[in-house]
């Protein structure tokens, strides 16, 4: 376990994309973990260095994939930490075992609602809490949410997480919305897409991945699991897709897939969503 503590920032490596596997045949386990070392080397290099391209970094997950066996790239693609809903003392919420014979860095994954999430009780008083996302959007200056996003990455830094989970992006529709207080697009998906650029800034700027989350089509906490999204085209385009395609554009590494079905198929397992949507026209790589 990595203990939680607040000290000077390390200079740890940084972490990839939300990935679950179960049993993988070894062409799938590859396949998966060389997205997974692509986003890891992309933004392994500290704030202060020149930040890799994909291209670059996906060669280099290649080279690295020769030097694992099976069993070393399935363990990229598992978290620990949890039984059940409870997490372990001494874990982060998320968290990714590294490789260090192989020079893979640990993914350490914090929450990030308004700032450092703490989640068991060691951690109660080491935290700042931040405005909210929302109230930080109510300024409508793109200068003071990139400073927010580089203070709170910064005490991010100094709890040794280098994933920080957010920004949370997505446009109100419901408002009486539970996480309304944490998607910083209010209900403008241009004011969203440039608070969205802006908060990217402020994470790369120190060196952190940011997650941006939940795509897609998330707007509601009653039933978020059972209920379908049904959205057309224009609508997701027009309304509801800008933030995130504006977090792609100004560089996000990792993108969190929604709880929720969208159009009849979960989020999570919704290729049109992730495939054609997110990587084929928005170009997230």
């Amino acid at each position: 376990p990595i203990p939680l503590r607040s000290t000077i920032p390390t200079s740890r490596g940084h972490c990839p994309q939300k990935l679950a596997a179960s049993m993988l045949d070894a062409r799938c386990t590859r396949s998966v973990a060389a997205v997974f070392l692509a986003t890891a080397t992309c933004l392994v290099q500290n704030a202060a260095s020149r930040q890799r391209t994909w291209d670059e970094a996906y060669t280099m997950a290649e080279i690295k994939l020769i030097q694992l066996n099976v069993t070393e790239q399935a363990q990229l693609l598992k978290g620990v930490g949890w039984t059940g809903y409870n997490l372990h003392p001494g874990y982060f919420v998320g968290q990714v075992p590294g490789q260090p014979l192989h020079g893979i860095p640990w993914l350490l994954a914090g929450d990030s609602g308004n700032g450092y999430h703490p989640l068991v009780k060691e951690a109660v008083g080491t935290t700042v809490i931040w405005p909210s996302m929302l109230a930080a959007t109510s300024l409508w200056s793109d200068d003071t949410m990139q400073e927010l996003a580089t203070a709170i990455s910064t005490e991010f830094r100094g709890k040794s997480a280098n994933l920080l989970l957010g920004p949370c992006v997505n446009v109100h529709r419901v408002a009486r919305g539970g996480r309304n207080w944490e998607m910083m697009s209010g209900e403008d998906p241009y004011l969203g897409a440039r608070m969205a650029r802006a908060y990217m800034r402020g994470v790369n700027e120190v060196g952190l991945v940011a997650v941006v989350k939940h795509f897609a089509f998330n707007e509601q906490e009653t039933n978020r699991i059972k209920t379908s999204s049904e959205v057309g085209q224009r609508t997701a385009w027009e309304l509801y897709y800008p933030p995130f395609e504006a977090a792609v554009d100004e560089g996000a590494g990792a993108f969190m897939c929604s709880y929720n079905k969208v159009n009849g198929t979960s989020a999570c397992s919704n290729y049109d969503l992730l495939m054609r949507d997110l990587k084929l026209r928005m170009g997230f790589r």
